[in-house]
């Protein structure tokens, strides 16, 4: 899984403020991976991503080198690979960079479709920054040229060829969104299009809060510091526009349900978990005690009923955060976030 920020504003540079965002969520559901993309007032969509966390990025790259006010952050797990694995990922013609939270799940059926457009997007030349042709696992589509290539790489090729087709980004983002359907949330630059964040969710936590100068995205409230500001929440199965002061908002697809209830008790879950089980990782949390109040045989809101709970516990002081480093593959490093409980509460 991963975690994000973008920025959209009129003044401030994008990146140094994602870079310190993002350090304060990278552990708490990725850690590993890490790339900072901006859209610079030139026209030039600028991307630096790597293996590690923030650490390692900073080690090797300087918020300088991406001047810009509308940009990404994005942090995931490691899943084998190299930086081509990370996020954000940028179309071969440099016109749409994208982030993404999510994976297939509910929608695994569907999964060849990617293939075929990738195998369609080759035949028209469209080359892929993530293409392994020696992989050592098979996590994504395999083409006919014998490469490996990660599902967002495919998206944004696809979303760049769209657009390029229909001459409006809101339009491009719908038609990629509905026909390669994840259970996820995916973040887009339109190089042509500046001061605008295109956003199609299909049921993951993506919040919103309008600062001064602009608006800042994030999955998690965290990721804007300890005081809990008022949220804006990107609803599911929605596609949407965000300016440095707007935000339109419409259906994605019509055929789609998305299951949005927080079941009784999952609240107390988390604590009695806590209680029981200090030190936790939040995907082991929403594995042990979130995921056991649904069925799994719709298409629900798992991750960001976890985020909600966390945030609420952690504004209320009840939540203590122990960020750790970790081996990650030669000078690389990894960070996980350890969640307790500050002190003795209820339903322990």
């Amino acid at each position: 899984m991963c975690v994000m920020c973008a920025y959209v504003g009129k003044k401030k540079q994008a990146a140094p403020m994602l870079l310190e965002a993002g350090k304060r969520i990278e552990g708490l559901w990725s850690g590993y991976y890490t790339g900072i993309g901006v859209l610079g007032n030139d026209g030039v969509i600028r991307n630096h991503k790597t293996t590690g966390c923030s650490k390692c990025w900073e080690a090797r790259f300087s918020v300088e080198e991406l001047p810009g006010t509308v940009g990404f952050f994005h942090s995931r797990t490691n899943s084998g690979g190299d930086s081509r694995y990370a996020h954000p990922f940028l179309s071969a013609d440099g016109s749409v960079l994208l982030i993404s939270q999510g994976s297939s799940g509910y929608f695994k059926s569907d999964q060849q479709k990617l293939v075929e457009i990738g195998n369609r997007l080759l035949d028209k030349n469209t080359s892929f920054s993530s293409a392994d042709y020696n992989a050592s696992t098979q996590k994504y589509p395999n083409l006919k040229d014998g490469s490996q290539v990660h599902v967002s790489d495919l998206v944004t090729g696809y979303a760049a060829e769209v657009c390029k087709r229909l001459g409006d980004p809101f339009a491009a983002v719908r038609e990629t969104a509905s026909l390669l359907r994840e259970e996820g949330v995916s973040l887009f630059i339109f190089r042509d299009w500046p001061e605008h964040i295109y956003v199609a969710n299909m049921n993951q936590r993506l919040c919103l809060h309008f600062q001064d100068d602009g608006a800042f995205l994030s999955t998690c409230a965290l990721a804007m510091g300890d005081t809990r500001h008022r949220l804006l929440e990107i609803p599911p199965n929605s596609v949407s526009v965000v300016t440095p002061s707007t935000i339109k908002v419409e259906q994605l697809a019509p055929d789609i349900v998305v299951d949005t209830h927080i079941p009784a008790g999952v609240l107390e879950s988390f604590v009695r978990y806590l209680s029981r089980h200090p030190s936790s990782l939040l995907a082991c949390i929403t594995d042990n005690a979130v995921a056991p109040h649904y069925t799994g045989e719709r298409l629900e809101m798992r991750a960001a009923v976890t985020y909600d709970i966390f945030e609420q516990l952690y504004y209320a002081g009840m939540l203590k955060l122990e960020n750790i480093y970790l081996p990650g593959g030669g000078n690389d490093q990894s960070i996980n976030t350890l969640i307790s409980l500050s002190g003795s509460h209820l339903f322990s």
